[in-house]
């Protein structure tokens, strides 16, 4: 069908019974009024404030995940290195012994039969060198 008024394909539809003439929907530009733009405005505003809020939510859930993460990361790795290098740090019982006449100490791990010195008569530290005060002659802290 050749380019034309409305009515001339009218006249051509009449004229010819082969033609079949139907509606159908396309998209397509269109300008929008001053209200239609301001609508859309609005709509941007709403969901540009929405999607702020969802964002922050994300935010916090991730840091609440990565808190959860962290302490169980620090204990995979030390697993993981006590797995590859085959020994773990521990608390083990050790004799300390004090020489306050020449001012020297060494230490003794008491888990092993016979015990093994793990630090040989060294100086002592100025730290080391304060002589505790047993807990009986301590003053009572009530009065």
């Amino acid at each position: 069908m050749a380019r034309g008024t409305i009515r001339q394909a009218e006249e051509q539809q009449a004229a010819d019974s082969n033609i079949i003439e139907t509606t159908v929907q396309r998209v397509l530009r269109v300008d929008l009024s001053p209200e239609e733009r301001a609508a859309a405005e609005n709509e941007c505003a709403r969901l540009t404030v929405e999607i702020d809020q969802i964002e922050k939510e994300k935010k916090e859930a991730d840091a609440d995940w990565n808190n959860a993460l962290k302490p169980l990361k620090r204990s995979r790795s030390e697993a993981a290195r006590q797995w590859q290098e085959g020994v773990q740090e521990r608390p083990v019982d050790c004799r300390v012994t004090k020489d306050y006449t020449h001012n020297m100490i060494e230490v003794w791990r008491m888990d092993s039969d016979p015990p093994v010195c793990i630090e040989w008569p060294r100086a002592m530290t100025a730290e080391e060198s304060q002589v505790e005060i047993p807990e009986a002659a301590k003053p009572d802290k009530a009065n």
